[in-house]
């Protein structure tokens, strides 16, 4: 998949491609339709996106990539199984730092609830996923303190 060309990566599925949800393991999204959707959801958030490496292992592909969201750096890895004609069967998508990656879900989420639920289901998204994102970057900036004799701090651009 070229970065930022969701186009490009339908062209590349089978009709039954799977995207393995970054928010939960509660649902998928199924089709190339639906797939393509959440990728223009999700690309439409990252910035500067571009893919600095990739790996191909028998039916396995692996790209990791870099992006800007919300001000906030953030790295992915994108785990693509593949057919026996190379097309993509299911995409599953994986972030960090956590705290962009909360950053990421609170943008994602009520865009796609609206779409799949409407105006109260994105609310609700939207309420759910801003309390878990305040949670996770309370905990980073506090873990500062409580990791300083192990590891190297290294402040966090804002």
């Amino acid at each position: 998949m070229l970065a930022g060309d969701s186009t490009a990566a339908v062209a590349g599925m089978t009709e039954d491609v799977v995207l393995v949800s970054p928010m939960t393991d509660r649902f998928a999204f199924n089709g190339p339709a639906a797939v393509a959707q959440v990728l223009d959801d999700a690309l439409s958030l990252m910035k500067h996106l571009r893919y600095t490496e990739s790996l191909v292992v028998g039916d396995r592909a692996i790209l990791r990539g870099h992006a800007i969201v919300a001000g906030e750096s953030i790295d992915e890895i994108l785990l693509f199984h593949l057919s026996d004609e190379d097309l993509i069967e299911q995409l599953t998508l994986f972030m960090r730092p956590i705290p962009a990656a909360t950053t990421f879900l609170r943008l994602l989420a009520p865009v796609i609830a609206r779409r799949e639920r409407g105006r109260a289901t994105a609310l609700g998204a939207s309420r759910l996923t801003g309390a878990a994102r305040l949670a996770v970057h309370a905990a980073d900036a506090a873990s500062a303190s409580v990791f300083t004799d192990h590891a190297t701090i290294r402040p966090r651009p804002l």
